[in-house]
C-alpha cells in the first residue's frame, strides 16, 4: 500500500534513518566520554568509558555511512549487554543506575 508512496524515495528515507540513529549513538558516547549534553564523564579506562568510545566512533561511522554494518552490529551488542546488566542491578539494588555507575567506575 505504502509501496507507491516510497518507491521513489527509498534511498533517501534510508539515508535520513541511517544519519538519525548514527547521530543518537554518537550523542550517548558524547554523553559518556566528556560529559555533554548533561552527561557524566567517565574514565575512558572503565567499562563506562569503553562503552562511551563504542558508541561514539560506531555512530560517527553509522552517520557518514561507513563500515555500517560493523557498526551497528557492535553497537547494538554493546547496547544489549548495558541493558541488560542495569536490569540485573535492578533485581537487586532499589537504585541500579547509581550503582551501577559505581561499579562500571570501579
Amino acid at each position: 500500500m505504502l509501496e507507491k508512496y516510497f518507491k521513489n524515495s527509498g534511498d533517501y528515507f534510508y539515508l535520513v534513518f541511517r544519519v538519525f540513529v548514527g547521530l543518537l549513538f554518537f550523542e550517548h558516547g558524547v554523553q559518556k566520554l566528556f560529559g555533554w549534553l548533561g552527561g557524566t564523564a567517565g574514565l575512558s579506562i572503565s567499562l563506562y568509558g569503553l562503552a562511551g568510545i563504542i558508541e561514539f566512533s560506531c555512530g560517527l561511522a553509522i552517520a557518514l555511512g561507513f563500515l555500517t554494518r560493523l557498526a551497528a552490529i557492535i553497537t547494538a551488542i554493546v547496547g544489549h549487554g548495558d541493558g541488560n546488566v542495569v536490569r540485573i542491578l535492578h533485581v537487586f539494588f532499589r537504585d541500579a543506575f547509581s550503582v551501577y555507575l559505581r561499579l562500571l567506575k570501579w
